[in-house]
């Protein structure tokens, strides 16, 4: 498993505003608990600065516009560690959102052993 991300502080409230706006937090595949967090846009330097820090892959998909949008995540313990780093900066539905997949992940976890 790769190591939890460190962010510095400007970079992070950066992230936040951004991933507020146009990011996906989730907690579920399924039946199946699976935390991730989503940034999908057609900017595709954005995202690609965003897959930078997280390590990730951009992956990108046509969409009806005729325009490519462009796609990166981060799942399980690392998108639970990153979204708790994110918290602070972010909105009241997305802290909201954040404590729900948190929780079914520690569970998750707990009932695994």
């Amino acid at each position: 498993m790769k190591p939890p991300i460190k962010i510095e502080h400007d970079d992070l409230r950066w992230l936040a505003g951004l991933l507020d706006g146009e990011g996906s937090f989730q907690g579920t595949l399924g039946k199946r608990v699976y935390p991730s967090i989503k940034l999908a846009m057609t900017d595709r330097d954005i995202v690609q600065r965003v897959a930078d820090v997280w390590e990730t892959n951009v992956n990108g998909y046509p969409i009806p516009s005729g325009k490519v949008s462009y796609e990166t995540r981060i799942n399980g313990e690392r998108a639970v560690d990153m979204m708790m780093q994110l918290y602070p900066y972010l909105a009241s539905r997305r802290r909201a959102k954040i404590r729900e997949v948190a929780a079914l992940y520690w569970q998750s976890r707990k009932e695994r052993g």
